[in-house]
């Protein structure tokens, strides 16, 4: 199954994922981007399972994170 990888050190919290993909990334409390229901496996990288489906998607994010900060694996 695909991930979704989000690297939280990485990202300048621009929100443009977040415009993009609001199903899969939020704005906080606090001004920084989260990724809905992303497990956190090493520091600052949170990753979630998704659907093949949404992979084409998620291409777009991924391309247009001027950051470099989100990735599919």
């Amino acid at each position: 199954m695909p991930k979704l990888i989000h690297l939280k050190n990485k990202c300048i919290n621009c929100g443009l994922c977040v415009s993009l993909a609001s199903k899969f990334f939020k704005i906080e409390k606090d001004g920084t981007v989260s990724l809905k229901n992303g497990k956190e496996v090493k520091k600052n990288r949170f990753e979630l399972e998704i659907n093949q489906k949404d992979v084409e998607k998620l291409k777009e994010v991924v391309e247009s994170c001027p950051a470099n900060a989100i990735k599919l694996e």
